[in-house]
């Protein structure tokens, strides 16, 4: 099997594009098989155990990451013309052929820890006749975690898939999607998020400008807020050795701080007099070396490090889809301890199926497959 290989060319397209996601129940008698699924045979102290139960049945006993998936698939199946328009790309008819192609690509869905198994999944795809496979990962960065939870179980899966088919593993050819914390549409559409939540948050007594109005929005802001705001990415936990990246690419802490800088800067909040910084939210558990700051920790420092910031922007930018870790860690424990301070909340959403995120991706498959298709990021990597 060619695992990360070179572009294809004009005769070996794919076959058929693959979601990659993690998966969550979607009702209360799915919750403990997903969270045993997860643990994947490791021991939880019942107590620990309950109180992961809890939180789930605190958000209604339901993950929202399936929907955001579906939401996802359906974004790619639309036959939107987002070559040109969004993208900024040349107007060439045989790169228009190039996403001609890719938006005429199957897509198939899998996930890490519920239904649909991506074991499933890519036993359906190879007993279909699917031979060549582009998967996308929602997860923006790459990391050691991502490395070992997507696409090391990417490159089993399919093995077994094709022992299990009794066709060889070198017919199987899987490309992944680089890693895109740092293109130019993720950014874009992160601050998208983060205008549209200052938008909702004022009392517009006209109609809300269009949300790519960004700077008159912002203005309005710190005309309401009188330099009150302050905006903080958030992206998950990880322990130091997962945090860590290949060679080739940044540690997981200068990502995250560069896509959070990128964001900054696309909207201009230092000149608009908008505090931002970043911190690490969902850490497991309390023993070893995680990144840090905790979210929690430091939203404590803030009444005293920055005591006239009292509306505070939460921009999970780490996280592509919706799901339990900001509906309750989030929404709920963090909401709660800004309250708590005397302290403003607010959340943006993540970019999930937005027309720049399935613009995104078809870039990202198309990029993969033809040197015509220029390799766009921002930042350093």
């Amino acid at each position: 099997m060619t695992f990360q290989s070179e572009n294809l060319n004009e005769t070996t397209f794919y076959d058929a594009a693959l979601i990659v996601s993690y998966g969550g129940p979607e009702k209360e008698d799915e919750v403990l098989p997903f969270i045993q699924n997860v643990l994947h045979g490791r021991k939880l102290a019942a107590e620990q155990l309950e109180n992961v139960v809890k939180k789930y049945r605190q958000i209604g006993n339901h993950s929202p990451v399936n929907e955001e998936c579906r939401a996802l698939i359906s974004g790619l199946l639309r036959n939107q013309n987002d070559e040109n328009i969004i993208l900024g790309l040349p107007n060439d008819s045989a790169l228009h052929n190039v996403f001609t192609r890719v938006k005429q690509l199957p897509i198939y869905w899998g996930n890490l820890f519920w239904r649909p198994a991506l074991d499933e999944t890519i036993a359906e795809m190879i007993n279909e006749g699917i031979r060549r496979i582009f998967a996308f990962c929602t997860v923006p960065f790459e990391t050691a975690h991502r490395k070992r939870a997507y696409l090391q179980t990417l490159d089993v899966t399919a093995q077994n898939a094709a022992k299990n088919a009794k066709i060889p593993i070198d017919d199987i050819c899987i490309h992944t999607a680089r890693r895109f914390y740092n293109h130019p549409l993720y950014i874009s559409a992160v601050a998208d998020r983060l205008t549209e939540t200052f938008a909702m948050q004022m009392d517009w007594k006209d109609k809300i400008p269009p949300r790519d109005d960004a700077s008159l929005i912002l203005r309005r802001l710190i005309e309401n807020e009188q330099d009150n705001a302050m905006v903080i990415f958030t992206a998950h936990s990880l322990t130091l050795a997962d945090a860590e990246a290949p060679q080739s690419e940044l540690p997981y802490e200068q990502q995250f701080r560069q896509a959070s800088a990128l964001v900054a800067e696309t909207l201009r909040l230092k000149q608009f007099g908008i505090e931002w910084d970043v911190a690490y939210q969902s850490r497991s558990v309390k023993q070893g070396s995680w990144s840090e700051p905790d979210v929690g920790e430091f939203v404590k420092t803030l009444p005293e490090r920055f005591p006239n910031r009292k509306n505070l922007y939460f921009c999970p930018i780490g996280f592509m889809l919706e799901n339990t870790e900001l509906l309750y860690d989030l929404d709920m424990e963090i909401r709660r301890l800004c309250e708590s301070l005397g302290l403003q909340y607010a959340r943006t959403l993540p970019v999930g199926g937005s027309d720049k995120a399935i613009a995104m991706i078809r870039e990202l498959i198309a990029e993969k497959f033809s040197p015509l298709v220029p390799r766009r990021l921002l930042g350093n990597f």
